[in-house]
């Protein structure tokens, strides 16, 4: 019975749909309108570009942004009063990462390109002409084609600053790409320098920001906290804060005062926690102070901020599919407008839960019309670390795409790429945007996040669907079968919960299959097979079973024939209709009758200010969705101008309606003047009544009018606005509303009040240094604001006495520039002065301060390190010895040193040094030397410039040491050390502060050794002279204080410690075990560059401590240490068993 039942069912169902199809003699009556989503403005050129993914804001307020990918347009955007006014250079030529600028250059990182020579490459680009008149190589790294190589850049006018990852270094160049200096630094990422010159570096992995002078010595570091990832940083010259935009949980923009001496957290800008915050709005919101991993900050004379966020998006080819959300706030922080663009590829799927009022890509969430509409983001980082939407090896461009539903209030997302054959699942929980990844489809395991939740590895090949149950159809590949996995329910969190999958076998008809459709409402299935071999892209036939479910699984009712010269691509099916797209041809989505199987509609664009690109290059790049008052909602992918564009389809006998435009888009106008906007409406579907027009939003003491105040049918309106002297400058939103009684529609337009015409003045460099008799040059910009056209002459004030100043040109008209040119006398004080340079124009006068900082003749300044040396008798010890140039000093130093003991020779290497530099001073004894301490006076001299440095030496009396081993104190001790051996116990004797940090204190008994060498010992005893106090065994470089090592210790309360360092001069690192002291055994063993610490308790059973590669020369130094920790006494350790091997 039951079986009969079901056939009845059948053939019930296909008679039907036969009966239909028979009554239908024409296509179906369809019309459609269209909008749009996820940019700001919809057309070419003003659309918002994707993917920017760094910004630079010039004073007067010109916006410049950097894109990775961009295909309809440059990589560099031009933005101003929340419009786009231009682009500069050409698509995928610069990498995005990293912009600045001054006020004649513009300077980004570039992209991998071979006629350049590869990665790693800085453009310079002029502002006035948009020409690109400079590259020069700032890597070593040639070869990476997708990951940033430079990381950072600040300009000052005359120096630009590059992070150079792969290197970790910090470089600077002049403007001119002339290379002056490098500076060590691991993970350097953004850079901004302060009005001291001082340069402050983020190191994003590390939640720190190390501040260097100009010169590159190591100053200041802050530390946000180990999950801070500092990401963007501007100097705000105004309050002499840095402004530090932080991606990790912060999620806001950090500000920290107190530069000058110690940096301290003086506030902050953004809701604590960004876009993930639950306290002032549900998870995953975005919106204004709702921050998503902030890639640029800048601020205007005006004192505007402006935060560039690049929200999740691509992957493995970084932010080549990333979101643009850029912020405006006026002093007092309140946002002003957002620029928002789409990713490169990528759609919207309606939600089934608001009748489509808000739509889900891959990883956003978007609502309204005509506009960004971004009002979420779904990816949690910070939670769901693991989420393989974020998973950089993922070679599938970024999951962009959205097939979503929602079933009795649970929301389920499949994300996927452009052409994909592989899908992350994630839920929604109550009331929130940001989603719990579940599951992929296909499996995998690694790496971390992904799951084979649907217990298949078989790629998706041949067609996937989510319906509106929840349920999933997928034609996995070479199964040749239609495979369904049934939503059976939801757990306690609302994760799906799904049965166990049946497969029904593909129609032969339709092979090879590439798309599959189901409609639960009607129990319709839609087969469309592929384009031969290419699974990606549909071929000509669509098959159409009605009753799928109910049996018929072999005979389609109809068979629709696709427009197969225009490549169709991208399908989607809701209600009746079965929606396609296609791939480099026409932007057409047609709308086939699933029931007589009719193309009722071709859709392109039904506004002509709405832009709809070429084509759909995307397999899911259209979705559909039919409207609880039967309309029909589809979505397009526009990859040309980085919007979604949403057709609303009306089948049947349309209602009569109109729509209202609104053009200009924006106005600007200054105080006490008017300005005039059109406003036309259009009569659809045969509407012939009359509508009435009104404006709102105007700001205070403006008016308006419209001319006439309403329209019948179509026609146009003239809306005048009259602001008042007293009207407050900023930017409104103005409504324009017209309504017939019963239906009422709504546009809108941007008035921008500004006040009166006036300009700024800026100067650069910020500081100069000259000497007493020569030129300093300045840059001095006027910025012509509101329209200024007026002339400004240039004066300056604050000279000091014997200097004199000229300006070249001595005026400006509009906006320009001129250099400034100061000339000191030999006569001239040193000192630092401040130089106040005034613009006068009519009664508008403004200034801005410059540094000039004259210095004396040049000279050189000569310092020794360390201040003492013990040496034993018949060995040598050696000093640095360091040339410091003053007031630009460029001679050569010849060095020499007196006071040497009888005996004793010294030697320097280099014998001089020109301008500043570094010469080893070794000093080397004999046996007859006498015991003693001695001054050493080293002195430089330049003609009839010389200056002196001495350092001690202490000369030891020679120990009993066996043949080979040497004795002497590392760095400068207060009590010199020694070293003793008798019946095969080492006594050894030392001071010092400890065998850590970046210099070593300690006494060295030791031999040479080469690259594989073992050294073990026991420590017998030692004396508590500080819990911590070290004797231990050790494999060193050099015998300077910062030098390589690696050490292994017993100390006489803090256990065994394993102390590191694996460069020169840097901090030392490592790990300890607490409880065991003397006597214990200790060893370290060096194979080539891998350094392994063991402890033991027997010498038998060794434990291994730790293990480091180090870089170290082939010829080192091994022995036996002793650091008291504790400057003002020794400690005394005593070594048996000490034995140095070879393996």
């Amino acid at each position: 019975m039951p079986a009969k039942r079901g056939w009845s069912a059948f053939f019930a169902i296909t008679c039907l749909f036969l009966l239909l199809i028979s009554a239908t003699i024409s296509h179906a009556q369809a019309s459609y309108t269209t909008t749009w989503v996820g940019n700001t403005y919809s057309t070419t050129p003003t659309y918002v570009g994707n993917a920017m993914r760094s910004m630079w804001v010039a004073p007067e307020g010109v916006i410049y942004t950097a894109s990775m990918w961009d295909e309809s347009q440059g990589s560099i955007n031009i933005y101003q009063n929340g419009q786009k006014t231009g682009t500069i250079g050409a698509h995928g030529e610069t990498m995005g990462g990293s912009i600045s600028g001054d006020g004649t250059y513009l300077f980004a990182a570039l992209q991998y390109n071979t006629t350049l020579g590869g990665s790693g490459y800085i453009g310079r680009y002029n502002r006035s002409t948009h020409v690109r008149d400079l590259t020069w190589s700032a890597s070593t790294d040639k070869t990476e084609r997708r990951a940033d190589v430079i990381t950072g850049i600040a300009d000052t006018g005359t120096l630009v600053y590059v992070s150079d990852h792969p290197d970790n270094l910090v470089r600077c160049y002049t403007t001119a790409g002339v290379w002056q200096s490098d500076w060590t630094l691991t993970d350097p990422g953004a850079i901004a320098v302060d009005g001291s010159g001082n340069v402050w570096v983020a190191q994003m992995n590390e939640g720190t920001i190390q501040e260097f002078s100009s010169s590159g010595t190591v100053l200041n570091t802050i530390s946000l906290g180990s999950s801070a990832r500092p990401s963007a940083m501007y100097f705000d010259s105004v309050n002499n804060q840095l402004m530090v935009g932080d991606q990790g949980p912060n999620m806001n923009i950090q500000i920290y005062g107190n530069l000058s001496s110690t940096p301290t957290l003086v506030g902050t800008f953004g809701v604590q926690g960004g876009y993930l915050d639950t306290t002032a709005g549900v998870k995953g919101q975005t919106g204004s102070q709702r921050f998503t991993r902030i890639v640029g900050i800048g601020k205007d004379s005006a004192g505007n901020l402006y935060v560039l966020n690049n929200p999740w998006g691509g992957t493995w080819d970084l932010g080549r599919n990333g979101k643009t959300d850029l912020h405006a706030y006026n002093s007092s922080g309140v946002l002003q407008y957002t620029l928002q663009a789409l990713n490169f590829e990528g759609n919207a799927a309606f939600d089934p839960g608001t009748d489509g009022a808000y739509l889900y890509g891959g990883q956003d969430v978007f609502s309204g019309t005509g506009g960004g509409g971004y009002v979420g983001n779904s990816v949690d980082a910070l939670d769901y670390p693991t989420d393989p939407r974020v998973d950089v090896t993922n070679n599938s461009r970024g999951f962009d795409f959205g097939i979503m539903t929602s079933v009795n209030g649970h929301r389920i997302l499949a994300a996927t790429g452009q052409n994909p054959d592989l899908f992350i699942f994630s839920y929604f929980p109550t009331g929130q945007y940001a989603s719990v990844p579940f599951g992929t489809l296909p499996g995998q395991t690694s790496p971390a996040g992904y799951t084979n939740y649907f217990n298949t590895l078989a790629r998706v090949r041949n067609g996937f669907c989510l319906d509106t149950n929840g349920d999933i159809w997928v034609g996995l590949d070479k199964t040749n079968a239609i495979t369904h996995y049934p939503l059976t329910g939801f757990d306690a969190n609302g994760k799906p919960i799904y049965g166990t999958p049946t497969t029904t076998p593909t129609p032969s008809t339709i092979a090879p299959l590439a798309g599959i459709e189901y409609i639960p409402s009607t129990d319709t299935m839609v087969l469309m097979n592929g384009n031969g071999t290419d699974w990606t892209s549909l071929g000509g036939r669509v098959e159409v079973y009605h009753g799928w479910m109910a049996g018929n699984t072999t005979t389609p009712n109809q068979v629709i024939n696709l427009k197969t010269t225009q490549n169709p691509k991208g399908r989607a099916a809701a209600g009746n209709y079965l929606f396609i797209s296609y791939v480099h041809t026409v932007p057409d989505i047609d709308a086939y009758n699933l029931t007589t199987g009719a193309n009722d509609l071709t859709m392109t664009t039904a506004n002509s200010n709405v832009a709809v690109g070429n084509d759909v290059d995307s397999m899911y790049g259209i979705r559909a969705y039919q409207a609880s008052n039967g309309d029909y909602l589809v979505s397009k992918d526009n990859y040309n101008n980085n919007s979604i564009v949403i057709h609303r389809m009306t089948v049947g006998t349309p209602t009569p309606d109109f729509s209202i435009s609104d053009t200009p888009s924006s106005q600007t106008v200054t105080q006490g003047n008017s300005t005039t906007y059109t406003t036309t409406v259009s009569a659809l579907n045969g509407f012939t009544d009359t509508v009435n027009l009104s404006v709102s939003g105007l700001p205070t003491g403006a008016t308006a009018s419209l001319s006439p105040t309403s329209v019948s049918g179509s026609g146009s309106s003239t809306l005048s606005v009259t602001t008042a002297t007293t009207t407050p400058a900023g930017t409104y939103t103005l409504t324009i509303t017209g309504t017939n009684g019963t239906v009422t529609h709504t546009g809108t337009v941007t008035l921008i009040v500004q006040g009166p015409a006036d300009f700024s003045i800026s100067a650069s460099p910020s500081s100069r240094t000259v000497t007493q008799g020569s030129n300093a040059t300045y840059t001095t910009s006027i910025s012509a604001v509101n329209g200024f056209t007026g002339t400004t002459s240039l004066s300056v004030s604050g000279l000091p006495t014997g200097a004199s100043a000229s300006f070249s040109p001595t005026s400006v008209a509009g906006s320009g520039s001129s250099t400034l040119t100061v000339s000191t006398a030999t006569t001239t004080p040193v000192g630092t002065y401040t130089l106040t340079i005034t613009g006068a124009s009519g009664t508008l006068t403004h200034s801005a301060t410059v540094t000039l900082a004259v210095q004396g003749p040049a000279d050189f300044s000569i310092s020794a390190t360390p201040s003492s040396q013990t040496v034993t008798q018949g060995n040598g010890t050696t000093y640095t010895t360091t040339i410091g140039a003053l007031n630009g000093f460029a001679d050569t130093v010849s060095l020499s040193v007196s006071g040497l003991p009888t005996g004793a020779t010294g030697s320097f290497s280099p014998t001089s040094v020109t301008g500043s530099g570094s010469s080893t001073l070794t000093v080397s004894t004999t046996t007859a030397t006498p015991a003693g301490t001695y001054t050493l006076t080293i002195t430089g001299v330049d003609g009839s410039l010389s200056h002196s440095a001495t350092v001690t030496l202490v000369v030891n009396t020679a120990t009993g040491l066996p043949t080979g081993w040497t004795d002497q104190d590392i760095g400068s001790v207060s009590l010199a050390g020694s070293a003793s051996y008798s019946g095969g116990t080492y006594t050894v004797t030392g001071s010092g502060s400890s065998i850590t940090g970046t210099a070593d204190q300690f006494n060295y008994a030791y031999q040479t050794a080469g690259t594989s060498y073992t050294i073990t010992a026991r420590v017998v005893s030692m004396t508590n002279t500080n819990s911590g106090a070290q004797a231990g065994v050790m494999i060193r470089e050099t015998l300077a204080t910062g030098s390589t090592m690696a050490n292994i210790n017993v100390t006489p309360a803090n256990g065994v410690t394993w102390v590191t360092r694996t460069t020169t001069g840097s901090a030392t690192s490592g790990s300890r075990t607490a409880g065991l002291v003397a006597p214990y055994w200790v060893r370290v063993v060096r194979n080539g560059s891998t350094f392994t610490g063991y402890y033991s308790s027997d010498g038998v059973t060794w434990t291994q401590q730790g293990t480091v590669t180090i870089s170290m020369a082939s010829s080192a130094y091994i022995g036996l240490v002793v650091s008291s920790r504790n400057n003002a006494q020794l400690c005394t350790a005593t070594f048996d068993n000490v034995s140095i091997t070879t393996p």
